[in-house]
């Protein structure tokens, strides 16, 4: 689950991918996570997705009983800002 992914057929070269994870390291770039949903409430999420009413991603709780258990550098989010890294949960559930 610690995965980045950055889409694209031809992205990068090995140091382009770099640059771009280090811009993500350094808080520069967010993912775009707009809400999460329990596994319970997945319909909720689906309907969202559907309807297109959501900013960026839908994230979905599967064997986590709440967020912020994967958080693995607790200075460095703190050095990124609550802020930035929710700032598209404004119309998120």
């Amino acid at each position: 689950m610690k995965l980045k992914s950055i889409k694209g057929s031809h992205f990068a070269n090995y140091r382009e991918a770099w640059d771009a994870n280090q811009l993500i390291c350094d808080g520069k770039v967010q993912p775009p996570l707009s809400a999460v949903h329990t596994l319970e409430n997945v319909g909720e999420a689906a309907y969202q997705v559907h309807h297109n009413l959501h900013e960026g991603k839908i994230g979905v709780l599967c064997l986590a009983p709440s967020e912020g258990l994967g958080i693995d550098d607790p200075e460095r989010r703190a050095a990124v800002g609550e802020d930035a890294i929710t700032a598209f949960r404004r119309h998120g559930a």
